[in-house]
């Protein structure tokens, strides 16, 4: 968020300098002056950007967070059991880490 803010910040400093010297109309938003409508545009989507970015890092944190606890219980669980041959139970968490891990990698690749 705070990312987005410097990036406004400094769009806003930049038009303000690029102006030809004249004093220009204070727009009710933010006391800046109006803009065109691609320089407002290109704002808007800039900083629908940068909060697409802010939650997809989010959802990359809690499903890593996910999957490292799911990992850790498979590996508490396979070490107290001696058996070398797992239960239906375990091959069932091996999937959902698998398919997790996959989620997380593609989310990090920006896919999805």
């Amino acid at each position: 968020m705070a990312v987005a803010l410097a990036v406004l910040c400094g769009m806003v400093a930049f038009s303000q300098k690029a102006g030809n010297g004249s004093r220009r109309n204070v727009g009710s938003i933010g006391g800046t002056a109006p803009d065109s409508g691609d320089e407002m545009l290109q704002r808007i989507q800039v900083h629908a950007a940068l909060e697409r970015n802010a939650a997809r890092q989010k959802t990359i944190v809690s499903d890593s967070q996910r999957l490292l606890k799911l990992a850790t219980e498979l590996n508490d669980e396979a070490s107290k059991s001696g058996d070398a041959r797992p239960s239906a139970e375990t091959i069932k968490r091996i999937d959902e880490i698998a398919k997790l891990a996959k989620h997380v990698k593609d989310k990090m690749k920006g896919d999805l």
